[in-house]
This record gives structure tokens, sequence and C-alpha cells, in this order.
């Protein structure tokens, strides 16, 4: 009688964790059939010792597996990963949409809380005149690159508190939490002193020129010294905004966005249109918007602070010793590190092309900035897509679960791509009255018309490019990340430096934006595919494709493959519960040192390895 072990795991990890005995069940479908029976692999029944087994691995009579395991799939449970091969399901249910948009849908306005208070200031403020609205546009410009340079603090804040807390250390979770507090009142408050003080030189920097627009340059001037003041409150707001991106609670940001919001508003009505402070009612409007939101988030985390492990501020700022201090800071500061050059350099390219727009006349930076507002804000939407995915892919890769964060992800491609086809179609039919609502100067409508057309078109590359930065994000793929962006950023800026000299006007600089975003499609694609990448598409090693020969020998009774004495390894494994963490149980450690001593005593058996590059 031929006779297989049945091994009962709650864990179904097919990159490397399994049995060597077993490992022909790294097939390129692996986790769809973690949740079957699935006949893997043959043993050499001479080898084997029943007594000598681990207690839960028992022997059950069984007889072979002669059905291809393919055979068996669901169609609409395939983890596709090629770029194309999914645009057919696009607008078909996924089981992963649950969680994707439970994260997604509040994500919207919690995101848009900055870019929302800079277009209800546009609105208000267009009203007033080109000037005002210009010196909003450079100011919006610099405030941009001075406050998102600063993004990485959400950025690697999520990643490292859900990857924290999917492996059960609420601890670690709170002390990076703590760590990115701090650092954002030092750097908030190191940057009001350094806009107020410098703050002629940064409008002049940002293409601002005091002798031939004076009266644009002391706007300008007027609301960058009262919006700098808010700065300790935006990065606190940002820390607050990705830890619970971290907890998976969107809600929390999405009702603190809603207040800031509806402050702003009231404060820009009563300000700008009541006492008619003009562009001094706007930067105190958003200023004291942006403080209360800092309190609320503040406040809100400490009330979850049993979440987080207690938020010990004490245990995440003083280490017994320097080398201590700095290895519990090194997980963050790296993370961080990368993510501020590559965050410094797609911002220094946006603000590259408002300081060219600038230089090219009050004209040409108002319209710029009226496009600019709605290309952000329709990105929101998608972008909400990359918040759900840095949260998601992170919890995923942390438990270990590679192909079901795959899964995950070409998802969300999916439903990026067909959101931004979707915006772009819509943004199409109503383009000849968007520039109307912020302003109603004719010069500045008249610019405003000839580069919509090019924004509106870079809608659907944009989507693709936001969810590809959520995923590798939430892979905590940072340094490959920045790399990337300087090879991207680097034609764009070549492109902004040339177009004053050839004269390529506003549409020059908006075709340098459209490069920008090409450049990073290109290598986000090229990672994403690659299989050295952090969520690499499974591609058979030389060793592996041996397995599945393996495989096929042992389901069509191939006497000469398996030995004279074989046996059928009838390997069951329950699909892995959602809160389960993924770390090997004793049973199973013990049942792959049976495994490996069971390989070297057979001399007919090949021996079957993990692949090196996963």
């Amino acid at each position: 009688m031929q006779t297989g072990f049945a091994l009962q795991s709650r864990l179904a990890r097919p990159y490397g964790t399994l049995p060597h005995l077993c490992s022909a069940y790294r097939h390129r479908q692996s986790h769809l059939l973690a949740a079957r029976s699935s006949c893997v692999a043959q043993a050499s029944r001479d080898s084997v010792d029943e007594h000598e087994l681990p207690e839960n691995c028992q022997c059950t009579s069984s007889p072979p597996c002669s059905t291809p395991l393919s055979n068996n799939l669901n169609s609409a449970e395939e983890d596709t990963t090629t770029l194309f091969g999914f645009f057919p399901s696009i607008f078909k249910s996924s089981p992963h949409d649950g969680a994707i948009f439970s994260l997604a849908f509040p994500a919207v306005l919690a995101l848009a809380a900055d870019p929302l208070l800079q277009v209800v200031d546009t609105i208000f403020v267009g009203q007033t005149g080109p000037d005002a609205l210009a010196a909003l546009g450079v100011n919006s410009a610099l405030f941009t690159f001075s406050f998102l340079v600063f993004n990485f603090l959400a950025t690697a804040t999520t990643p490292l508190v859900a990857t924290a807390l999917a492996e059960g250390d609420a601890r670690r979770a709170g002390t990076v939490t703590i760590q990115a507090m701090l650092l954002a009142t030092l750097l908030g408050t190191g940057l009001t002193f350094g806009l107020t003080l410098g703050a002629d030189q940064a409008l002049m920097l940002m293409g601002a020129d005091p002798s031939s627009t004076p009266e644009m340059f002391s706007l300008a001037k007027d609301f960058l010294l009262i919006r700098a003041f808010a700065a300790p409150a935006v990065l606190l707001m940002t820390v607050g905004n990705g830890t619970f991106r971290g907890l998976q609670d969107m809600r929390t940001p999405l009702t603190i966005t809603l207040a800031t919001n509806a402050i702003n508003f009231g404060l820009d009505t009563l300000l700008i249109l009541g006492l008619g402070w003009g562009v001094k009612g706007a930067a105190t409007a958003t200023s004291v918007a942006e403080w209360v939101a800092a309190i609320a988030y503040l406040s809100l985390l400490y009330r979850r602070k049993d979440q987080l492990g207690g938020l010990d501020i004490r245990g995440a700022v003083i280490s017994s010793s320097l080398s201590a201090a700095a290895a519990d800071m090194a997980p963050f500061l790296q993370a961080g590190g990368a993510v501020l050059l590559r965050t410094a350099m797609l911002l220094g390219t946006k603000t590259l092309a408002s300081a060219t727009a600038a230089r090219l006349g009050p004209t040409s930076i108002a319209s710029h900035q009226v496009v600019m507002q709605l290309w952000l804000l329709s990105s929101l939407i998608i972008d909400s897509l990359a918040v759900a995915g840095q949260s998601l892919v992170a919890v995923d890769k942390g438990r270990g679960d590679i192909p079901r964060a795959r899964q995950v992800s070409n998802r969300l491609l999916q439903l990026g791509v067909g959101g931004g086809v979707i915006l772009a179609a819509g943004f199409w039919a109503v383009e000849p009255y968007i520039p109307g609502i912020f302003t109603q100067d004719a010069g500045v409508t008249s610019a405003a018309e000839a580069i919509l057309p090019l924004a509106v078109a870079m809608l659907p590359i944009n989507a693709a490019v936001y969810v590809f930065d959520g995923i590798l994000v939430g892979a905590s793929d940072f340094k490959w990340m920045a790399g990337a962006m300087v090879v991207a950023a680097a034609s764009a800026v070549g492109l902004l430096v040339g177009v004053e000299p050839m004269e390529l006007g506003l549409t020059g600089v908006w075709g340098a934006l459209a490069l920008l975003m090409a450049g990073r499609l290109v290598t986000l694609v090229w990672r994403y595919q690659s299989p050295k990448g952090p969520l690499p598409p499974y591609i058979l090693s030389a060793g592996e494709q041996e397995e599945d020969e393996l495989l096929s020998s042992a389901s069509a009774g191939d006497s000469k493959r398996s030995g004279s004495a074989r046996v059928s390894c009838f390997v069951r494994f329950k699909e892995a519960e959602a809160n389960v963490r993924p770390v090997k149980p004793p049973m199973q450690q013990q049942c792959d040192a049976r495994a490996v001593t069971r390989r070297d005593k057979s001399a007919s058996s090949t021996p079957l390895t993990s692949s090196s590059d996963v």
C-alpha cells in the first residue's frame, strides 16, 4: 500500500519556507493551491521511519494525484503577472475590493487636505486680481516643495507601523510614531525660521522678481510670512496621517480633513470677502486650520496609545547607549533618507517647472497655477489607491504572503489605470469650462486652455505611476525608488532648462512634466516585473522546472523517476488566517528536518532547493 504524509499547516508560504520534500509545491499558482489538498512530490519509502516523525506528521493512505494541478484553478483567482493580461477584468469584482475600498474611499479626502486648502484659496484669491493669483501661485509651488519634501515622514511611517503591527510588535510601531513626531517638530520649527529669514531669497528662487513685478512680489511675501508659521503643524499632520494609515484607519484622517477644510472655508469667507485681507486672509485661514488639525491628530493618537505599545516617549528617545539609540532609529532614518531623496528630486523638478513658468510672466504662472491645482486634485482620487496599497502590501509582506501582496497589487493597478482613463474622459468633456471656475481674466483663461489638453491626457499615466509608487512603498523598496527618480527627473530637468532659450513657452513646461511622468512609469514597470524586485512575478528557475518534472512523474507513476518503492507525499495546507503571524511552527520545523534527512538518505531522489533570488 502506498502511504503519504498529511502535514496540517496553518501557513502556506510558497517562497522557500516549505519542507524540501514538498518544495515542488512552489508552483506558479502556489498561493492558490495553499487552500487545496495537493499531490506535490514523491519520497522513497525505504528512507522513512514513521516512528521518527514528529507527532503531527501523520501517515495516511492515499493514492497518488493523477489530475494536473493547473486544471483545477479558478480563472477569477489567477495572479496575473503580466502587465496587460489583467485589463479585461478591470470591471469584474475581486475578493480584494472590500479591503481596498475600505481604505481608499476615506483616503480620497484625507489625502486632499493641503491641496483642497490650496484650491479653496485659489478660488477666493482669484477673484481679487491676477497679481494676487500669481502671488499665490508662487507660494503654492514654494510651500508644496517645502512641505512635501518632508513627506517621507508619512511615507516611511506607514509601512513601518503596518509591518510592525502585522508581526505583533506594537511597541515598535509606537516607537516609530514617536520618533517621527519628534523629528517632525524639529524639522518644522527649522523650516519656519528658514522661510521667514530667507523670504526674499526663496521668492526670487521661485521666479518672483521684485524689480519687474513689485506688486506681485509684495503680495507673495505677505502670504509667505504668515503661512510659514504653520510648518510644524503641517509636518505633525503628515506623521499623524501616516500612522493612521499604518493602523489601516482612514476614517480618522477623513474626519480631521473635513473639519480642517470647513474651518479654512469659513475663515476664507470672513477674512478675504468679508474683511478684504486678500492673500493675508488666505494665509491666515490656512495656517489656523492646519494647527487645529495637528492638535487633533496628537490628541487622537494619544487615545489610541494601547494599539501602539503605550507610546512610551522615554523608551523611544532614551537608550542605554548611543549605539542602541542609533540602532533604534536606523530603520526609520534609512527609509526616511531614501524617501527624502526621492521626494526632493520629484518636487525639485515640479518646483523648477513652476519657477520657469513664473519667469515667463504673471499670466503664465497664473494659468500654470490653475491647471496644476486641477491636475493635483484629480490625481488625489487615484492616489487614494496608492495609500491603500501602502498599507495592504506592507501587511501582506510583513506576514510573508508575497503571492497575496502581488494579487492585491495587480488589482490596485487595474482600478488605478481604469480610474485614470475615466477621469481623463470626464475632464475632456468639460475642458472648455474649467478655467472660468478659477479666474475671469481673459489672458489667464486663454493660456490655461492651451495646456489643458496635455494635462488631461497625462491622467492615465499619472494614475499608473501613483499606484506603482504606493505598491513599492508598501514593499519598502525605498532605495531603488530614489535611484529611479533621479533617472526620471534628469530628463525632465534637461527639457525645463531649455524652455526659455528655445522659446517653448508654457507648453514646453508641461511637456517636461509629461516627460517626468513617462520616465517614472517606465522605471516603475521595470521594477514591478523584475524577478529581483520586492514583489516578483513567479518565474520557475531551472531547479524548480525539475521539481515540476518530479510532480509530473508522481502523477503518472513513473517508476524510473521515483524509485522502486514509491510513496505519495500528500501534503494538505489550510489557507492562512488573516491575523496569523507567519512564523513557522515548531512542528513544521521538525518536519523540515525529517525531510532533509530523507532527501540525504534517498539515492534516487533529486535535491529540491529554494530559489535564491526570491
